[in-house]
């Protein structure tokens, strides 16, 4: 079994999540859009990712392909946005940022939710406490959220859907004292870490809620659940498997792909793109302070197509140094490529992956060759900085010779419903009439 003392424990924790975040995210610089159906749709616009209350009281599903809500869109008038991630990446920035002055330790889980530790706040009043945080992030963001409080992260992940569900409760739900209350109410599929087969498993058995579940013994849970499910138990009964991930681990690989807006069949405009991809996965490289081991290239037909044959290979090759090099990785980026290209393929999806990152810190460089490895590298950051700075001042933009012929409105996803870059470009800064 775990090795876990079979004790309550005396930690507290919090979920914090904003609600609806790419829908609020446009809501908030278009002051007309409150109280109206709002949807936010995925790369090439293809499904729904994002909904305003207004927008699923409409009965627009999560995922929900665009082209099937058509008639429901024009008939309720519900405005359409394509993703505008540059926007959406700074406000989740500005809101996590925000928590940090309000709670001493905070995990940043995703992009618009992070877990708290509240222990060291017992003496006060935590539910009028969050409350009052709640209310000064919708104040400064106007960014509305749910906060759930628990002695277990499962069990604060809980009561922020169960706060959600009951507006009555203004967005806070503490569920300390009150866990039989939240455990009997919220539906099995609720509870994190169970999946629409696992529930359907649960269901069959009798197990209609996580209060029905946490009755059930340690060796059924086992058996049927694993060791993670039997976890995920404990932490419903209260005991705290999970502790607050305050730091950023080390990523081990880094991927920049995209799906194209219309298919490519030419190798030479591949390359173009690719050597957008690769500018962009050096940029990723130089900012986590990591190098590539290894260099994977992947390609796709539309798998949608029925017309014509699927197509799709991946293959990776091993550096001879670990780089983040523009220039070494689109050497070796353009040879994978020309390995895996087929002609008579439409192309529908390209990506590149660094694997095996190591720290540049930590990296045990050539005794031989030491001093062009460093100047490759000062190139390399120079280069970009260089670009970064003229492509964000609206003068005048650099591009790579290799892929300033093709012109991004020819390859990009399908971006029919873009916002403006209100808060990343100074360009598109909201102006103000008085």
């Amino acid at each position: 079994m775990l090795s876990i003392q079979q004790e309550k424990n005396n930690k507290i924790f919090a979920l914090v999540d904003a609600n609806n975040f790419y829908a609020s995210c446009e809501i908030i610089f278009n002051p007309k859009l409150k109280e109206k159906p709002v949807i936010v749709l995925s790369n090439n616009d293809g499904c729904v990712i994002s909904r305003s209350p207004e927008a699923k009281q409409l009965g627009i599903k999560m995922g929900q392909p665009f082209f099937e809500i058509q008639d429901i869109v024009k008939k309720h008038r519900v405005y359409v946005f394509s993703s505008n991630f540059p926007l959406y990446a700074d406000m989740s920035y500005r809101f996590h940022e925000s928590l940090n002055l309000f709670f001493p330790e905070i995990e940043v889980y995703s992009v618009d939710e992070s877990f708290i530790d509240l222990s060291s706040l017992k003496k006060y009043n935590l539910t009028s406490y969050c409350l009052y945080v709640r209310n000064e992030i919708l104040r400064w963001l106007k960014i509305p959220s749910c906060i759930g409080i628990g002695r277990t992260k499962t069990l604060a992940k809980l009561a922020n859907k169960y706060a959600k569900q009951h507006p009555e409760l203004q967005g806070v739900f503490n569920s300390i004292n009150r866990e039989t209350i939240l455990l009997k109410n919220m539906p099995i599929e609720e509870v994190w870490g169970i999946g629409s087969k696992l529930s359907q498993f649960l269901y069959k058995k009798g197990i209609h809620t996580p209060y029905d579940l946490i009755q059930q013994n340690d060796y059924w849970i086992k058996k049927h659940l694993k060791i993670n499910g039997l976890r995920m138990v404990y932490e419903l009964r209260g005991i705290s498997c999970y502790n607050l991930e305050s730091y950023n681990p080390q990523k081990k690989n880094t991927v920049v792909s995209r799906s194209f807006g219309t298919s490519i069949s030419n190798l030479e405009d591949l390359e173009k793109i690719l050597m957008s991809f690769i500018e962009k996965l050096s940029e990723k490289l130089i900012k986590q302070k990591q190098l590539a081991t290894y260099l994977g290239i992947f390609i796709k037909s539309n798998p949608f197509n029925k017309k014509e044959p699927y197509y799709s290979n991946y293959k990776i090759k091993k550096l001879e140094t670990p780089t983040n090099s523009i220039r070494i990785l689109y050497q070796n980026a353009k040879k994978i490529l020309k390995n895996i290209y087929k002609p008579e393929i439409k192309y529908k999806k390209m990506g590149v992956i660094a694997l095996n990152l190591c720290s540049i810190d930590s990296f045990q460089k050539d005794l031989f060759d030491n001093q062009n490895y460093d100047k490759e590298q000062l190139r390399n950051e120079a280069i970009l900085k260089l670009m970064h700075y003229y492509n964000h001042s609206g003068k005048i933009k650099i591009q790579f010779a290799k892929n300033i012929q093709l012109p991004k409105n020819t390859w990009f996803p399908k971006q029919y419903h873009l916002s403006k870059r209100y808060t990343t470009d100074i360009n598109e800064i909201p102006i103000a009439k008085i």
